[in-house]
């Protein structure tokens, strides 16, 4: 699967419909990620998606088996350390690097391997 950024992933794109993700993908688990989600989110296994009230895409986070690229590259192979894509607006915490305007941030608790990265619309964090 591989990025378009601020537009997707593959066939998946920001503003398309619950039910035209879910006649793609296929079997799904609907859950609420947390006690704060305004939404649930449909779970296919390598990646979660988000959606907004009206039931559109937001976001989708993925997972080490989902083979997520960008530029070429293979995210879940590289080293946390070695996100340095050029973005005008990035945010780093201590286990986080958010590429704004690229459109995806990278979560890696260990500061090696990377264990989650969410794709997301333009906006939405903030």
């Amino acid at each position: 699967m591989t990025i378009d950024s601020l537009k997707g992933v593959d066939s998946i794109h920001f503003g398309d419909s619950r039910e035209k993700v879910r006649k793609e993908f296929g079997k799904f688990t609907e859950f609420r990620k947390n006690k704060f989600s305004k939404n649930t989110t449909d779970d296919f296994k390598s990646f979660h998606v988000y959606y907004n009230a009206e039931n559109e895409v937001e976001a989708i986070e993925f997972f080490p088996e989902s083979g997520l690229e960008f530029n070429n590259k293979k995210l879940f192979e590289m080293k946390f350390s070695d996100f340095n894509f050029e973005d005008t607006d990035i945010e780093r915490d201590s286990c986080s690097i958010t590429f704004k305007t690229l459109g995806f941030s990278v979560y890696s608790p260990s500061n090696s391997k990377i264990e989650s990265i969410v794709v997301f619309r333009k906006g939405y964090y903030g």
